[in-house]
């Protein structure tokens, strides 16, 4: 015990005297959805890895109460190194250069990013995300801003203006095995990696979106502080990275002080900004003290926890859109109908928490971004979907029913004018009638009259 204390204390020591310099990276995150009936671990193939169960300390204990028979409610998976190559990119932590003409055609936009992981996080519901993690590696906050707004938008290809976002990458020829660059495509490497050699992909990319919208987490570590007089210029520096704006952009007022956003100073160095387009995570170093937890530990929990946070609040958003979408799709088919009722009573159970831990500083980010990502708006439109179409399908259903009863009302009339033929015959042959025979006789005018009142009033009924 004695020695890791030893330990953990010169490395706190050593951030004394060590440089200071900028650490960042961001998580361009792409929404999936897997529709095939494998289990997902099968239909990814080999060249991914099954991550090992984590102990998400910090997570309340209902989150994992679900995790039954080695089957649990979200799994990571990661690319393996050796097969980069084999879908086009060049190997981790290569240089990829990227040529946007998206802001000016004249002097397009180059930058070069790098990166060192790419992963999958799974959810049990059919819903995943592919997770590019790019390594900025002391770029400032200005590059990194106008490169992750090239990025997001290099998902979009054959825009109408002509203006594109190109990636180029160094690799080996086909014919003399040189490095060569190559142009690729981040939207049919995402594509690719997510479909198995030889098999009918069953992925559905950015499926409740109309156009292909990733989001992004950004972590920015800063090697020096931010000046008194430059905490306004901080927080427009948020506003910008949040949205995936460039830094061209002119921000007006209400947007500044925009409803759904989130905004957080968690202590003198540490910041949080979200918005319906992703999350930063801005902290910074400040010279002469010890920095050893923001840039150890804390950047660990940036990185880790707080991401994993994140994930589950993006996953319910996707879900929740999803079912609001087939119900207003199937809104005629009772039988889809409940299935899409008992999957969401399903989903609320084991995924749908507004508490999801007992560590405050967690709670709060997850209550801030569980509020900028209008869950309860989500949740509140899908229950009225369904409720509205019961309740159409109940009438339509009473009206029929009504209709049918209309019908067996029109036999009545019928078997009541044969039983009053009956008595007319009797009348006829001049038998005389006793009390009981004039009691039924007026029991049956009566229900001629109330039969023929309800028919018609049935029958045409708007």
């Amino acid at each position: 015990m004695k020695k890791i204390y030893i330990y953990g204390r010169i490395r706190m020591e050593k951030q004394l005297t060590k440089e200071l310099k900028n650490n960042s990276e961001s998580f361009f995150i792409i929404p999936f959805y897997y529709s095939g009936k494998k289990a997902f671990e099968n239909y990814l193939g080999e060249n991914w890895y099954k991550e090992q169960s984590h102990n998400y300390w910090f997570l309340a204990k209902h989150i994992d109460a679900y995790d039954k028979r080695n089957e649990r409610i979200f799994t990571y998976y990661t690319l393996k190194a050796a097969a980069y190559q084999n879908y086009g990119l060049p190997k981790a932590g290569e240089n990829i250069r990227i040529v946007s003409d998206l802001i000016s055609d004249k002097l397009p936009e180059q930058y070069k990013l790098k990166i060192s992981r790419i992963r999958i996080l799974y959810f049990n519901t059919g819903f995943g995300f592919l997770i590019y993690q790019i390594n900025h590696v002391e770029d400032d906050i200005e590059t990194i801003t106008n490169k992750s707004f090239a990025l997001l938008h290099a998902f979009v290809e054959n825009r109408k203006s002509g203006r594109q976002v190109k990636l180029f990458a160094l690799m080996p020829s086909e014919n003399s095995g040189e490095p060569e660059e190559r142009e690729l495509s981040i939207l049919a490497v995402s594509n690719q990696l997510l479909t198995s050699e030889g098999r009918k992909s069953k992925i559905e990319l950015f499926p409740i979106s109309c156009k292909n919208q990733c989001y992004v987490y950004h972590r920015i570590l800063l090697s020096g502080p931010v000046a008194e007089n430059e905490e306004n210029h901080l927080e427009r520096d948020l506003l910008y990275l949040r949205n995936g704006f460039h830094r061209s952009f002119e921000i007006n007022e209400e947007e500044e002080n925009d409803i759904f956003s989130f905004s957080w100073k968690q202590g003198r160095n540490m910041y949080w900004s979200g918005s319906m387009k992703g999350v930063v995570s801005l902290s910074f170093c400040i010279p002469g003290e010890n920095n050893y937890f923001v840039t150890e530990q804390y950047t660990k929990n940036v990185r880790n926890y707080y991401f994993l946070l994140y994930m589950i609040l993006l996953h319910q958003r996707q879900v929740l859109l999803h079912y609001n979408y087939l119900a207003v799709k199937d809104q005629n088919d009772m039988k889809k109908l409940e299935q899409i009722k008992k999957e969401l009573i399903r989903f609320r159970i084991n995924f749908a928490y507004k508490t999801v831990s007992d560590e405050a500083s967690y709670q709060k980010f997850y209550h801030g971004m569980y509020q900028c990502l209008y869950l309860d708006s989500l949740n509140s439109d899908i229950q009225d979907v369904i409720d509205r179409v019961t309740e159409y399908q109940d009438f339509a259903n009473e009206k029929g029913m009504n209709r049918a009863l209309a019908l067996i009302a029109m036999f009545g009339i019928f078997s009541a004018l044969s039983d009053g033929i009956g008595f007319a015959d009797r009348i006829g042959q001049e038998i005389a009638f006793t009390a009981l025979h004039w009691l039924i006789i007026a029991f049956i005018v009566v229900i001629i009259i109330f039969v023929c009142y309800t028919f018609i009033k049935t029958f045409f009924k708007k």
